[in-house]
C-alpha cells in the first residue's frame, strides 16, 4: 500500500535520490577511499575512478571539488 498524505523525504529517511558526499574538501584521504556516493552532479577528475556509481581515489592525497570535479591531489 502506497504512502498516503505529504511525503516528507526528511522524515521518512528516503535519500536514496539524494547524493552522498563522504569525504570533505582539504581532507586526506587514502588510496581506494570512497569519496561520493550516488554520483549525480559530481564527475571523476584526476586521481579517481568510476566503481559501480561511486567514485573512489586513486592514490593518497588532498581532495578538492572544483567545476563540478572531484580531484584527489598528491601529498608531496
Amino acid at each position: 500500500m502506497a504512502f498516503k498524505g505529504t511525503h516528507n523525504v526528511a522524515s521518512h529517511g528516503s535519500r536514496a535520490w539524494r547524493q552522498r558526499i563522504k569525504t570533505s574538501p582539504k581532507q586526506k584521504v587514502n588510496a581506494g577511499a570512497i569519496l561520493v556516493l550516488n554520483t549525480k552532479s559530481l564527475k571523476c577528475g584526476e586521481n579517481t575512478y568510476l566503481g559501480s556509481n561511486n567514485i573512489h581515489a586513486k592514490i593518497d592525497g588532498i581532495v578538492e571539488i572544483k567545476n563540478k570535479k572531484i580531484n584527489v591531489k598528491p601529498l608531496s
